[in-house]
């Protein structure tokens, strides 16, 4: 079987690889790059492998140095998108978007959905996912829609030891959290009921019916189980999860595939 692998991508290399891309990821953490000098040094950074190629020597410090470089390039790439999301807060905005995935029951018997914005104010717009909290009848997975709300992106806190929800929402690559107005979600374009985004939301709608008798917290953790989604676990759930060490149960695995494959049939 190892025959079927290059040697020089085999054991303690892989590990180093991890390692690089990780020291690639710190390294943009501390010097904060521009997206635009990050592919400079993407670009730059991959002329030593085409180097060791053509003369036949030992590529693997040219591989480790791409590890780091791309590391930082994502890094980069991640943190210019949550700084585009700094939108004037309590003024009217316009959002136009795909919706990604399908939506979250919120408590007040709304809903949150998860927008990758294309333009802002009919104006292009580039930056990282925003939620967005809405009531009535959700959209269907994958709409093009038109969101008439305020935008919420400040980050502070009334004390020290709150918990920082903002710093959660940029953990979890969401930029910003947008409210709509009343009626102020408008469906441009249904999502087909063939793209992965319907499906997601097809197999959330089947389970939420299914354990409709559950409480909010126990349909978060079903959800968690069978689709590996943790999107609707609060604070108090992940730290006792985290303590616990089943953490692991909800990360999306083999196991939720065949879930899928199951319900599908």
């Amino acid at each position: 079987m190892n025959c079927l692998v290059p040697r020089f991508l085999q054991g303690r290399f892989l590990t180093g690889l991890l390692l690089a891309y990780c020291t690639g990821v710190a390294l943009c953490l501390l010097i904060t790059p521009t997206p635009q000098a990050a592919l400079i040094l993407l670009l730059l950074s991959l002329l030593p492998g085409f180097l060791c190629a053509l003369l036949k020597i030992d590529i693997r410090p040219a591989l480790l140095l791409l590890g780091v470089v791309l590391g930082l390039f994502l890094c980069a790439q991640q943190m210019h998108a949550l700084a585009s999301c700094a939108f004037p807060e309590n003024q009217p905005l316009v959002l136009e978007g795909r919706m990604q995935g399908g939506t979250v029951e919120t408590e007040n018997g709304g809903y949150r959905l998860t927008l990758k914005i294309s333009s802002v104010d009919q104006k292009s717009w580039s930056c990282a996912p925003v939620y967005v909290y809405s009531e009535g009848a959700p959209p269907t997975p994958g709409s093009l829609l038109r969101i008439t709300g305020v935008a919420y992106t400040s980050s502070s806190k009334g004390n020290d030891n709150a918990f920082d929800y903002y710093k959660y929402l940029q953990n979890q690559g969401i930029g910003a959290t947008f409210y709509a107005e009343k009626d102020g979600v408008e469906v441009i374009q249904p999502g087909s009921i063939w793209s992965a985004a319907y499906l997601a939301g097809w197999l959330r709608r089947s389970l939420d019916q299914a354990f409709a008798s559950l409480s909010t917290e126990h349909r978060a953790l079903v959800r968690g189980v069978f689709l590996g989604d943790k999107s609707g676990l609060d604070q108090e759930q992940r730290n006792v999860l985290g303590l616990t060490g089943i953490a692991h149960a909800f990360a999306v695995s083999g196991l939720h595939i065949g879930y899928v494959v199951l319900l599908a049939t």
